[in-house]
């Protein structure tokens, strides 16, 4: 039915809506990094069900923003959903591609491989004028979707910190290249400002051109730029695991398999005041 690649098109969503198995679900976000609203009046698309990162495929025992949830929780949530185990699901946002791809790594990280999302989300979609609806739709009984929990997907501190010294393992950080190098000061109060060292920079808004992302060509200059090697074991960072998807999607997107993302990303590793850092100066403290 599909390729390897991680995304789809608008052109291949409406030429599937009528196929069985296809889940389209809504994962916006209010907060977003960027600071604008969602506007009260958009629209949606065929069918779409809402996936709430920010009140229910989240962790409330983490002290995180956006912490991974416990896979029960996952697996009772999304059956609710009326998800099974041989769904194909595609996932947009309406704010382009900005919380989509945190939707789909959640779905990668229990184990669903059939798993998308789409290239340039509502926007997108809307500029192919394909049908639209006012509402989000209800989910129509239970689903028999199971969780196969890969922790290979998954870093934490202890891990970050292990990791420094050693050169095949690379923290990718995509925060923006002021924060990284600490000359600004973080959105999040009480938080260091600067990055973990041995991290490399690569600010997620570099790998979209008009709000999709940019062809394999391009993306592959755009990391190995970077000094980001596609033998090396990656983990994504960002402030609080939202935007660091975006940038790990577009390591699957040319090939790049072994990735990861840290999930307490900065808002953890910045208010740790054990954990080193290090500054445009390049001193580590």
């Amino acid at each position: 039915m599909l390729n390897n690649s991680p995304i789809v098109s608008s052109k291949w969503l409406n030429e599937n809506l009528d196929n069985s198995k296809l889940v389209i679900l809504d994962a916006s976000v209010n907060k977003a990094v960027t600071g604008e609203a969602l506007d009260p009046e958009r629209r949606y698309l065929p069918g779409a069900i809402q996936f709430d990162l920010e009140n229910v495929f989240c962790d409330f025992d983490s002290d995180q923003s956006n912490a991974l949830p416990k896979p029960e929780i996952f697996l009772e949530q999304v059956r609710l959903l009326g998800i099974n185990s041989d769904s194909v699901i595609v996932i947009y946002d309406a704010r382009g591609v900005y919380s989509s791809p945190r939707a789909w790594w959640l779905f990668r990280s229990m184990g669903h491989q059939a798993v998308y999302v789409l290239d340039g989300g509502l926007g997108a979609w809307e500029q192919s004028a394909y049908a639209t609806q006012g509402s989000l739709s209800d989910a129509v009984g239970a689903g028999n979707y199971n969780v196969s929990y890969q922790a290979q997907h998954v870093a934490d501190r202890r891990q970050i910190l292990a990791s420094i010294d050693q050169i095949n393992i690379t923290v990718v950080d995509v925060r923006s290249n002021a924060r990284f190098l600490g000359l600004e000061a973080e959105p999040r109060a009480g938080l260091r400002a600067g990055h973990i060292p041995s991290s490399v920079n690569l600010p997620y808004p570099s790998v979209f051109k008009q709000g999709r992302y940019r062809s394999s060509d391009e993306l592959r200059e755009i990391f190995r730029n970077s000094g980001i090697q596609q033998q090396q074991q990656l983990t994504f960072s960002c402030g609080s695991g939202m935007t660091a998807c975006i940038v790990m999607l577009a390591a699957e997107l040319i090939g790049y398999h072994n990735n990861a993302v840290y999930d307490g990303s900065w808002s953890e590793w910045g208010a740790d005041h054990t954990l080193p850092i290090e500054t445009s100066n390049s001193e580590k403290r």
